[in-house]
């Protein structure tokens, strides 16, 4: 398909060159016959069929890598907008040529046309040229500005019972969990990933370091796994922010313009975003509220990994990723011991559980340790 449309182009530039060739006048071409003794229009059309192949050459080669490079990112959403912005385009444009080609078809102006072939092609290239240009101006607009005409166009399929559009950062691309709450429906209005967070995603997909690497890679894949998910409308929006460098402030002036809401894991992103009151949704807060309630006075069983900051403190985590300070702990690294909660302690970034010993065990004449279930195999610390 590509191959034809390369040839395609490159033949329309050669011909195009050699039509212009012909098309000289006649004075020019006397002289060119005199100064070299060729057949002028057998050499002027060598000449501009060569110019006319190579610059359809390459432009046909850029266009063929920009195909191939950005075709699998078009949504079905991006080309339906696009189409659109192609017709408005082109009507404006031939509304545009009316005047023109009424001017051009002028009687004095037919007569200095004929005298000369090459103005005369003005008639085809001026409707032609307003035409690619409305028509690619219509085709960019539409498809970079599509959720603001989404929402001046159709402001009740947006904002029905609150539903707002929701932009994902690269944080919590990376985290996946997003397509698990996908999954149960809770995730509701369309969901977007601007151009600009899929390139910061790019870039840490191909950084030299290999943790780095293998978390840009688990993005992509997180993506591949939310487009293919029925109820979910996932677009890829190339609108980039003018004046903004970084990404995350891209992120927040896009959310502003566009009245989406912030999905993030970036506890940081998270709190610049509520100070500049852009709706945002940290991943963790929904995490943590839909964790299981562990209340103080409760026997929790736990394998005690590492030493915690202070002396004789040990660490270790619930299944559900809720860290266990244990008093007096640090010689139980390794173990899996039975511990009484005293305190909790909830922050947006996770939930500390702070506990210790069974009172009983404590009081019976220190002679034995920590209620001990067995040797658990260590695990690495998270």
């Amino acid at each position: 398909m590509l191959s034809l449309l390369h040839g395609f182009l490159v033949l329309v530039g050669t011909l195009a060159g050699v039509l212009i060739a012909y098309s000289l006048d006649d004075e020019l071409l006397v002289w060119i016959r005199e100064s070299t003794g060729y057949p002028p229009k057998v050499l002027m059309g060598i000449l501009f069929g060569g110019v006319g192949y190579l610059s359809a050459a390459t432009i046909s080669g850029e266009l063929e890598k920009w195909i191939e490079k950005r075709l699998p990112l078009i949504s079905v959403v991006e080309v339906v907008w696009g189409t659109a912005g192609l017709v408005i385009g082109l009507v404006v444009a031939n509304l545009f040529c009316v005047p023109i080609l009424l001017f051009l078809n002028a009687d004095h102006i037919q007569v200095l046309l004929k005298s000369n072939p090459l103005l005369s092609s003005l008639t085809l290239v001026v409707p032609l040229f307003f035409n690619i240009l409305l028509g690619f101006a219509g085709i960019t607009l539409f498809t970079r500005r599509q959720s603001e005409l989404r929402l001046f166009l159709f402001p009740w399929s947006a904002r029905r019972l609150g539903v707002t559009t929701k932009v994902l950062d690269t944080s919590a691309i990376i985290d996946g969990r997003v397509v698990e709450i996908a999954t149960t429906r809770l995730l509701e209005g369309p969901v977007q990933v601007p151009r600009f967070v899929l390139h910061e995603l790019q870039l840490v997909a191909d950084s030299g370091d290999q943790v780095k690497r293998e978390r840009g890679r688990r993005g992509f894949d997180n993506l591949e796994r939310l487009k293919k998910l029925q109820g979910v409308d996932l677009t890829f929006p190339a609108e980039d922010v003018e004046g903004q460098s970084e990404v995350d402030a891209k992120l927040i002036a896009y959310c502003r313009d566009t009245g989406a809401t912030l999905v993030t894991v970036d506890y940081n992103l998270n709190k610049l975003a509520a100070i500049q009151e852009i709706a945002s949704v940290n991943i963790n807060e929904v995490a943590n509220a839909l964790r299981p309630a562990v209340l103080a006075g409760d026997q929790v069983q736990v394998e005690v990994v590492k030493k915690g900051k202070d002396a004789g403190q040990g660490v270790g985590y619930l299944p559900d990723g809720s860290m266990v300070v244990v008093d007096e702990g640090a010689s139980l690294v390794g173990q899996t011991a039975v511990v009484v909660v005293h305190k909790i302690l909830q922050t947006s970034a996770g939930r500390m559980v702070f506990t210790r010993a069974p009172a009983p065990e404590r009081a019976s004449d220190a002679q034995r340790p920590l209620t001990v279930v067995g040797d658990a195999k260590s695990r690495p610390a998270s």
